[in-house]
């Protein structure tokens, strides 16, 4: 069966022709199967599809396949609340792409494997899972994930307190994202150089930093990143005891989380505004 064939059918007939499938017909059933049982908020069904469905790729020698499955059951699992186990398939689909030999799939892997661990607080553990994801020889032919690798790594160095190191991660991570062409991944990676700056007294470089994610925010659709962009352009004036341009700020924010009608967004901005 193709993937049109399979998707037109219910899952009461996909159930019944699983019975009697194997190899690459059973993979792509349980996958679809899968992804119904996710738009039912079944979880833990879709859960014990997909592991099914990546043991089965992996028996039957389909290791992309494989890996490809390991990580959406990553992704279910970690938005399900299963960070652990999100963890564990991460690294198998890393597993996978790698006796694939599909280095770039493999490096996608595990920044989830590496960002499952650092919501898990094992920030050591996240940097090991990581060491190695993206190639070190000429330009990332996928600089988005080895930006995404790279920021990472930048937040688990910043919880360790290893603060240069960080700030050196951040600046790599911002060269990628503007390698290709994606300001609001750079604004991400200043923000968090901005924190960084901020804990270490360099407040010349995380007002200018600042700005850039204002000058970024502006440019995007979206009225919060606008208000969140005013809210650390307000932070940073206070920390550079400029209280009227702290105040100028936190009253954009806030006007804009009032018609937003983001209560926390206006306890924030009132608790910056004084």
């Amino acid at each position: 069966m193709n993937d049109t064939e399979v998707g037109q059918k219910t899952i009461a007939e996909l159930r019944a022709i699983l019975a009697s499938s194997t190899g690459a017909d059973s993979v792509r059933i349980r996958r679809e199967l899968a992804e119904r049982e996710l738009q039912r908020g079944e979880l833990g069904e879709a859960v014990e599809l997909l592991q099914a469905a990546g043991d089965d790729a992996l028996a039957g020698g389909q290791a992309a396949e494989a890996g490809t499955v390991f990580h959406r059951l990553g992704v279910a699992q970690f938005n399900g609340g299963d960070v652990e186990g999100s963890s564990h398939s991460y690294r198998r689909s890393a597993e996978c792409f790698e006796k694939a030999e599909l280095v770039w799939d493999r490096a996608n892997a595990l920044w989830g494997h590496g960002d499952a661990l650092l919501a898990l607080g094992r920030y050591d553990e996240c940097l090991a899972a990581t060491d190695t994801a993206v190639p070190t020889e000429g330009a990332p032919e996928r600089p988005e994930i080895a930006g995404r690798v790279a920021l990472l790594r930048a937040r688990a160095l910043f919880r360790l307190d290893r603060n240069s190191d960080a700030l050196e991660l951040c600046t790599e991570s911002r060269n990628h994202f503007r390698a290709c062409g994606l300001p609001g991944a750079v604004a991400s990676a200043d923000d968090l150089a901005l924190s960084i700056c901020i804990e270490a007294g360099d407040l010349d470089r995380a007002l200018e930093l600042a700005n850039n994610c204002y000058v970024v925010a502006l440019n995007t659709p979206q009225a919060s990143d606008d208000a969140y962009a005013e809210l650390r352009l307000a932070e940073t004036h206070l920390y550079r005891h400029e209280l009227p341009r702290a105040q100028e700020f936190a009253q954009q924010a806030r006007d804009r989380y009032y018609e937003a009608d983001d209560s926390p967004g206006i306890a924030r901005a009132d608790l910056l505004r004084g």
